[in-house]
């Protein structure tokens, strides 16, 4: 029969279990990559306009779902690789036989970064004039997210801002042609960070010399913040229920062995 002092020892063990696991508890990322919509089945086409299309993602998706928009009213669209050129021209004889058939500049990434793109990305509402701002708006807080920045040509800067309750948190992200070490149509990688967490990203053009640039967003993740971890208070809820589910079983147990001696 097992003793008292072993059953509370067990109980407490327990609990820490549950403690640990809980304190480990490590947050869900997954890529949103714009060749289907959210349910990961429907397929994204060429000019689709996208605002909630990634809000409640349905399972399996894990990312924190988000709302896209512009700063000008307007919506952000699918853009494909291939004719006809909705975001940005790329190098005069690349192909991609994935995406899209013949030798093409419209739309196409550099051969390097074929692979990360895959044959769609979102874009602008029109690829004339400044670009207005892609405002990135998410269901709850995150503390991170990332994704990949296209065609990063010439004098271009791109400026990645997060904000908590319409707030500016943590540092400014700046993109250049450096970034993309100079080559056409690369794909740049980008990362925001903020512990406490955001609710709203904006990507933003800050260079205000240069027309008709392209937008072209691709491989957008999200970090949900992690599983909140119980308050000291209520660790002392738990140890002490579980001290006193120990000690009445230590009681129980000594009076039945009381009842056993006295009826022998």
């Amino acid at each position: 029969m097992q003793t008292a002092k072993f059953i509370a020892a067990r109980a407490i063990m327990i609990a820490a279990g549950v403690m640990l696991a809980s304190a480990s508890a490590t947050a869900a990322t997954d890529f949103i990559d714009f060749e289907t919509l959210a349910d990961g089945v429907t397929p994204t086409t060429d000019q689709m306009v996208i605002t909630n299309d990634y809000s409640n993602p349905p399972p399996p998706a894990t990312y924190t779902g988000v709302t896209f928009s512009l700063s000008n009213g307007q919506n952000p669209r699918i853009a494909k690789v291939g004719t006809p050129a909705t975001a940005f021209q790329g190098d005069a004889n690349t192909q991609d036989p994935d995406c899209w058939p013949t030798i093409s500049r419209d739309d196409m990434p550099q051969a390097a970064a074929q692979s990360l793109v895959e044959c769609s990305f979102l874009t602008r509402d029109d690829p004339v004039g400044l670009p207005p701002d892609l405002i990135i708006d998410y269901d709850s807080p995150v503390t991170e997210a990332g994704g990949l920045l296209l065609d990063i040509d010439g004098p271009e800067v791109w400026e990645i801002s997060a904000f908590l309750n319409l707030a500016p948190v943590g540092t400014v992200v700046t993109l250049t042609a450096a970034d993309a070490s100079f080559q056409d149509a690369a794909a740049t990688p980008w990362s925001v960070s903020v512990p406490g967490g955001f609710d709203r990203l904006v990507v933003h053009y800050a260079d205000a010399t240069q027309r008709n640039v392209g937008l072209a967003f691709d491989k957008f993740y999200t970090n949900t913040l992690p599983a909140p971890i119980p308050t000291l208070s209520e660790w002392a809820l738990i140890i002490l229920g579980v001290l006193i589910l120990g000690m009445m079983t230590y009681v129980t147990i000594r009076r039945r062995k009381a009842v056993q001696v006295s009826s022998t």
